[in-house]
Order: C-alpha cells, then structure tokens, then sequence
C-alpha cells in the first residue's frame, strides 16, 4: 500500500511541496502518504490533497470523522516509510 502511495505522490510532483510549510503546517514525505492514504487526491464534492495544496491549506478536506489533510500531516510527520 506504501508503495503505490509513493507512486502517486511522484506521478503527481506532489514531492515539491516537501519541506515547505503549506496553511501553516510543514509537510513531510510520510505526511503526504498518510493524507492521500485518507483522502486520496482529489474528488469533485470533496476536495483532498491536491486542493490542500493547490489552495496553499485553504481547503483543508476531512474524512468521514473529521480528520483533516493537514492533521494526517502532522499527526505522521515524522513516521519511517522504511
């Protein structure tokens, strides 16, 4: 699963947002596999990781019991990928 994750954050250049601060939250690798883990990319109804960061965290879509982009950012910040 990690692994196909990985794949889409490079299929997307969604490693350029690495490092930076985005809506006030600094994104790390393991961050942005976590929030795709949750909220995939992106839906028309529900915006997800490319919204959060095309919109610099403005929309900052949730799951179904309101965990956020940017909390599974945070919250996975510093997890190993190994």
């Amino acid at each position: 699963m990690v692994s196909l994750l990985c794949k889409e954050l490079h299929q997307h250049k969604l490693e350029q947002f690495e490092g930076k601060t985005v809506g006030g939250v600094k994104v790390p690798e393991s961050g942005i596999i976590a929030a795709l883990h949750l909220k995939v990319l992106d839906n028309k109804n529900h915006p997800g990781v490319l919204a959060f960061f095309r919109s610099n965290g403005e929309e900052d879509g949730k799951d179904g019991y309101s965990a956020s982009v940017s909390s599974y950012m945070t919250m996975f910040a510093d997890y190993d990928l190994g």
